[in-house]
C-alpha cells in the first residue's frame, strides 16, 4: 500500500516541469520552438499532476503502512548501457526519475546518488549534457539529506531535459519520459499490494488512477509518432481493465473532482497484475 505516491514524485519532477508551475523559465537562453499542440499537452500534464497526492501525503502514506525501501524492485542501474534507441533511453529516464523519487522519499542517500548517476547517463544518451552537470551534481550531494531542496534541484534538472527536447523537435521523447515515470511509479506501488489482505485506502488510490491514465492517453494521442503509439498500445489493456472501474461524477463522496469511485477487488488486482506485466516487458525489451 505504498507508493502510489511515488507517482507524485516522478510527476512532480517530470510533469510539473512542463506545467510552468515551479521553475523560472525566463532563465532559458533559447526560446523553445513549440508544436501547435504543446499548450494542449501542457494542460493534460497539469491535470495528471492534479490527480496525484501531494509530497506530504506521499510520505504520510508510506509511514502509515510501514513501507520499507526495496532496492531490488527498482530499475537495474545496469540498464543504462542496454538501451541504444532514443525511445528506450527516454522511457528509462522516466523509470530512473521514479526510482530517484522513491529513494528520496525514504532518505536512501546512496540510492539517491545512484539514480542521479543513472538519470545523468540517460540524459547524456539523449544528447543533453547540461541537465546533470557538475554544478547540479554538487548541489545534489550537498542537499541529499534535505528532501524538499533535493526535489527542487532534481526538478530543475528534468526541466532542462524537457526544454532541450522541445527546442530540438523531440517533444515525443518528453511524452515517453512521463509515461515511463508513471509506469515505474505505479509498479513500485502495486508490488506492495497484499493480495490476501488488501488495504481499502490503497485499493482506492489504485482505482483513482483511472483518471490519470485517461489523461495520459489523451496526451499521448496528440502525437503522431511510432514510439508514442507503441506506448499507447502498451497501456491499452490497462485501460480496458479500468473500464470496469466506475466513476459517478454526480456523487462527490470521494471528492468534487473525482466523484464516487466504484470497483471490485478482482478488478483492482487485475489492474495491479497488468501494471507489473507492462513494466517488466518494457524492462525486458532492453535485455
Amino acid at each position: 500500500m505504498k507508493t502510489y505516491y511515488i507517482i507524485l514524485g516522478i510527476i512532480i519532477l517530470l510533469i510539473s516541469c512542463q506545467s510552468d508551475s515551479s521553475v523560472d523559465k525566463e532563465n532559458s537562453q533559447t526560446k523553445p520552438v513549440e508544436d501547435p499542440l504543446t499548450p494542449l499537452r501542457k494542460e493534460k500534464a497539469k491535470k495528471i499532476l492534479q490527480t496525484l497526492p501531494s509530497p506530504i501525503e506521499t510520505a504520510i502514506i508510506f509511514q502509515s503502512v510501514g513501507a520499507k525501501y526495496n532496492s531490488e524492485a527498482t530499475n537495474p542501474s545496469g540498464n543504462v548501457t542496454k538501451c541504444p534507441l532514443s525511445s528506450q533511453q527516454a522511457i528509462n529516464l522516466g523509470f530512473y526519475g521514479a526510482d530517484l523519487s522513491y529513494a528520496n522519499i525514504f532518505n536512501e542517500q546512496q540510492e539517491i546518488l545512484k539514480y542521479v548517476s543513472c538519470s545523468k547517463k540517460m540524459a547524456e544518451s539523449l544528447g543533453i549534457n547540461t541537465a546533470f552537470d557538475n554544478e547540479i551534481i554538487e548541489c545534489i550531494e550537498k542537499n541529499k539529506e534535505n528532501n524538499d531542496s533535493l526535489t527542487f534541484i532534481i526538478n530543475e534538472a528534468f526541466w532542462t531535459v524537457d526544454t532541450y527536447l522541445k527546442e530540438n523537435g523531440q517533444d515525443n521523447l518528453s511524452a515517453l519520459i512521463i509515461s515511463g515515470g508513471w509506469i515505474e511509479a505505479f509498479y513500485l506501488g502495486v508490488i506492495c499490494l497484499d493480495r490476501e489482505d488488501t488495504n481499502p485506502n490503497f485499493m482506492q488510490k489504485i482505482a483513482e488512477q483511472k483518471l490519470t491514465l485517461n489523461i495520459l492517453l489523451e496526451m499521448l494521442a496528440t502525437y503522431d509518432h511510432e514510439d508514442v503509439y507503441k506506448m499507447q498500445q502498451n497501456l491499452s489493456t490497462l485501460k480496458s481493465l479500468y473500464d470496469k472501474v466506475e466513476i459517478d461524477k454526480n456523487n462527490s463522496k470521494t471528492n468534487a473532482q473525482k466523484g464516487f469511485i466504484m470497483y471490485k477487488k478482482e478488478s483492482i488486482l487485475a489492474i495491479a497484475n497488468e501494471v507489473i506485466k507492462i513494466r517488466n516487458e518494457l524492462v525486458n525489451q532492453q535485455l
